[in-house]
């Protein structure tokens, strides 16, 4: 746990009191040294802007995944043109190719942040900061 100290003199307690798991780590992270604060500070603010593009990518491909099922019924029942199903099929695809780039970016981040730090982070859940 990271002390941070009284909001005001004369204050009792800490602030730490008041937050999550994930900003105790962040914290504890970046106060860890010198040289890698901005390092961490950087990594930190990767790993929270991936984390919500991941979680909307993942949050559309349902959406995408009607809408290619839709295609191919629509296409099956001649309402359609085969190019309009491979249209929706190659956007779900793309979609889905997108998301594991994001997810690979977000690895790419927790290593740098492990780096900077000096420290394992033995689980993603650690520093799944939103």
């Amino acid at each position: 746990m990271v002390e941070v100290g009284p909001a005001m003199p004369g204050a009792r307690g800490s602030h730490t009191q008041n937050l999550s798991e994930a900003d105790r780590v962040a914290a504890q992270l970046l106060t860890q040294g010198p040289d890698t604060g901005i390092e961490r500070a950087t990594a930190l603010s990767d790993i929270r802007w991936l984390n919500r593009q991941v979680a909307a990518a993942e949050e559309a491909l349902p959406i995408f995944e009607r809408l290619v099922k839709s295609a191919e019924t629509a296409m099956q029942e001649g309402h359609t043109d085969v190019l309009a199903y491979y249209t929706a099929r190659s956007g779900l695809i793309q979609r889905r190719v997108q998301l594991v780039k994001l997810k690979e970016l977000l690895l790419e981040a927790q290593t740098a942040l492990e780096i900077a730090s000096g420290r394992f982070i033995p689980s993603n859940k650690a520093v799944h900061l939103k």
